[in-house]
């Protein structure tokens, strides 16, 4: 079987059939909640604004009071520390004890310090120095006037407490960075000293590297000189042995002069064998090729020939010598390359003398130097450790005499700081608006859930009716 479909009029006709019962529930409901709301004791906030000003505390660090002093602005920290000391059962304490002091009336309406202590909402504004500081109290407690005076009065003694605690803690550190201070005049004036002591032993680290790079440049200088030296010691040993050489080539005399003249003997002799080559000739014309006597004269010729050969050297001659200019221009040229080796070993060897004194020098200045530096950079650090010391307990000092009101910055003079670093921007007013019971905001949900409450009675009613 199909189900109706159900259309907005049939729910409308459901609430038109059931009007009377929805309007009765948003009546009892709405009633109820009114009468309920204003028989709810009327509560009243008071609220005040204050302003804090940087470094009321010593917990801070001098590098952040100098940034925070001059800049005008106050740390987290602080602001979370002021905020919590709102809180503190101690200081509620004091709020009441100095209202009952004072007979003020209607103290004897104040709820219990745990009771305030719930009720105070302490809130820092964010971005700002500022904390707002507000309390609520019903009419049985005092209501509006009371809250405000309670309020004025709990940022009052907070202010009393924060400068009394500077105070006394600016005091006590005074006395104490003084002690401190003195006793480090002492041990830097020591320091000084043991420095000056030092350095009239051994000088200035700027002299030591002077010293250092002075000798280093000797060094090089000697080494470069004894290069130098050594290449001329090798050339010239070069030149003698290309000189010997040359030496070997050239004699050491030479031929000046000669006379020549023939060898009369030899003359004799070809002369001779001359007469007998004509007698040939002349017995072949005479008596043919076949005559004895040619036969004896052709011996002769033989004969006479081979004494000819005997007779070696044609002429006789007579030689005159002398020294070479050559042979004389090398050897000379020997002689100087002989001295100027002779020189260069000599030279050499006083740089290897200079040499050996400038490394031994050297390595005693390279060896005495790091033990040198470390005294004198102990020495130093320690006087700089001193000199940091001073600056911070310094910074301290200042920072104690502008808690306590002793010193000026741009003219104006801290005591004029307000009291425990917090001034009040806006103090507490009586409020004649309670902020509880909020009655029309009751109403309104009441309206709601009377007629939420109403429908769904309804459409429960129709839902049953339907089924039987």
């Amino acid at each position: 079987m199909a189900q109706k479909e159900v259309h907005l009029r049939d729910y409308l006709a459901v609430i038109h059939k059931h009007d009377f019962l929805v309007f009765l529930s948003f009546l009892i409901i709405l009633g109820s909640a009114l009468i309920v709301g204003l028989r709810i004791p009327k509560t009243y906030e008071a609220s005040t604004l204050i302003l804090v000003y940087p470094n009321t505390n010593f917990n801070t660090p001098s590098d952040n009071l100098f940034q925070s002093m001059f800049s005008g602005g106050a740390n987290r920290t602080e602001m979370e520390t002021i905020n919590r000391w709102l809180l503190t059962e101690s200081l509620l304490h004091s709020v009441i004890e100095n209202l009952e002091q004072n007979k003020m009336r209607g103290v004897e309406y104040f709820p219990s310090v745990g009771v305030l202590k719930r009720r105070i909402h302490a809130e820092i504004v964010p971005d700002t120095r500022w904390i707002s500081v507000s309390i609520r109290m019903t009419e049985q407690e005092g209501g509006e006037r009371n809250a405000a005076i309670f309020i004025n009065n709990l940022v009052e003694m907070l202010q009393n407490v924060l400068d009394e605690e500077q105070s006394s803690e600016a005091q006590l550190r005074m006395s104490v960075i003084k002690k401190e201070l003195d006793a480090l005049k002492v041990s830097l004036s020591e320091q000084e000293q043991k420095l000056l002591a030092f350095m009239k032993q051994y000088g200035m680290p700027n002299l030591w590297y002077e010293r250092l790079s002075q000798k280093l440049t000797e060094r090089r200088d000697v080494v470069e000189q004894r290069e130098q030296v050594y290449a001329a010691l090798s050339n010239s040993e070069i030149e003698l042995d290309k000189l010997q050489k040359e030496l070997e080539n050239y004699p050491e005399l030479v031929e000046y002069s000669r006379t020549i003249s023939d060898n009369p003997l030899w003359i004799k002799q070809v002369t001779d064998l001359d007469d007998i080559e004509v007698k040939i000739a002349d017995t072949k014309a005479r008596l043919g090729p076949e005559s004895p006597d040619l036969k004896g004269l052709e011996a002769q010729k033989h004969e006479r020939e081979a004494r000819l050969q005997n007779y070696i050297n044609k002429t006789t001659y007579s030689i005159t010598h002398t020294l070479s200019p050559t042979h004389l221009s090398l050897l000379d040229s020997k002689i100087n390359a002989e001295i100027n080796i002779l020189r260069s070993k000599n030279r050499l060897q006083q740089y290897d003398t200079r040499l050996e004194k400038v490394d031994g020098e050297l390595a005693q200045l390279i060896s005495s130097i790091p033990e040198t530096q470390f005294k004198f950079n102990q020495i130093a650090k320690e006087i700089d450790s001193l000199y940091d010391m001073s600056r911070e307990l310094y910074k301290q000092k200042i920072e104690a005499q502008m808690l306590m009101g002793r010193s000026e910055y741009d003219g104006s003079n801290l005591s004029n700081r307000p009291k425990g670093g917090i001034s009040v921007v806006d103090k507490a007013q009586p409020q004649k608006i309670p902020v509880s019971p909020r009655l029309l905001f009751i109403a309104a949900i009441a309206t709601i859930a009377g007629i939420a409450i109403g429908l769904g009675t309804a459409f429960m009613l129709d839902y049953f009716d339907n089924i039987s």
